[in-house]
Formats: C-alpha cells, structure tokens, sequence
C-alpha cells in the first residue's frame, strides 16, 4: 500500500505534466536518457519492451523488434532537442502513460519512505513536493540532500522550502518545478 494521500496520488498527473509535457512517443531527455509520456524514463530498453506501444494511432500493438529498433534510432539522435524532433511510428497510449505514472510514482513512494518513514503522516502539500522532488533526482535523492533530508524528518517544511531547488545548470527546465514545490513545501508550513 502507498504511503501517499490518496489526494496526492490523484492529483500527481495533473501537477506534473505542465512540468513534464505529456510525450506519446519515445524522446530523450536533457541526459540523453530514453523517455516518454509524463517524464517516465524507459531506459535502459526492456523498460520500454514492457510498455503497449501501439503503431501510430491504429491501435495495432507494436512488436518487440519494432519497439526495439524505434528505441536504438531516438537513441542515435543527439540529445536535449524538443520532444518532437524524436517522434515515431510507435506511440504510447493514454490510460499506458497513466498507468506507467501511477506505477512509477508508486515505486517512488516506496523508497522515500525508506528514507523518511513518516512519509505517510506528511501534509499532502509536503509529499507532493517530495515526490517531485523524486520525479526529477531519482527516488533515491535522500542522502544526497542532507539538509532538506534533515529538514523532512523534521518536519520543518519553511527550511525544506529553501533546501528543495535542484540546479538549473544544464537543466534550465526545471526551474518551474523548483518554485512549485518551494509553494507547496511553504503551503505545508501551515497545514
């Protein structure tokens, strides 16, 4: 069972993809990781095997090897462009990159709270900013950021508003998200 707000969970999407753009297809990210729909990296290839990728809008699902080469041809293509200097014949439906999210997001919930075992009594505010936070490090971020990490447990959500900005160097993208979560983790202080 998740530790996160049902509300959290249900309004997960609808924050993330102004963050993220919502992608169809296979693109690669500012990294040159292989990714797709909300942010949901499928790298390395048997993550994007696993998906229903169909051919075009038809509905007809796409077999491996056609997954396979469509993935090693955005591969071969340099890095960091708009998401539609990759596009395809493969795309990945609606309810596919719902349940990618929710799956992935899920995940993501599960090592936080290996990291901050009261996750679960969090505001919501402070756990939608956590999971954020994990969208776009990695859901293993904790020891890499011990101020905010010291600050969770604490539940000092004014300093977890201050130490929640990841570097823009490289990544002038996440910017928004940075000051969507200082608002939320700042919302926290009072809830």
């Amino acid at each position: 069972m998740s530790p996160l707000r049902p509300e959290v969970t249900a309004a997960f999407r609808a924050f993330s993809e102004p963050l993220e753009g919502c992608v169809h297809h296979i693109y690669l990210d500012v990294r040159g990781l292989a990714t797709t729909g909300i942010g949901c990296l499928i790298d390395p290839l048997p993550l994007a095997l696993a998906l229903p990728w169909t051919r075009g809008d038809g509905g007809e699902l796409a077999e491996a090897h056609e997954v396979t080469a469509e993935w090693r041809r955005v591969h071969a293509l340099p890095a960091g462009r708009v998401a539609s200097y990759y596009a395809g014949p493969l795309r990945l439906p609606d309810a596919a990159i719902d349940a990618l999210l929710h799956e992935r997001l899920d995940a993501a919930a599960r090592v936080l709270e290996r990291h901050y075992p009261d996750l679960g009594a969090w505001p919501a505010q402070a756990q939608l900013a956590t999971c954020s936070m994990a969208w776009a490090l990695g859901a293993s971020f904790a020891p890499r950021w011990p101020r905010f990490s010291a600050a969770a447990r604490a539940r000092d959500w004014q300093t977890c508003a201050v130490e929640c900005a990841i570097s823009t160097v490289g990544n002038p993208g996440v910017a928004p998200r940075n000051e969507a979560n200082r608002a939320l983790l700042l919302a926290a202080v009072g809830a």
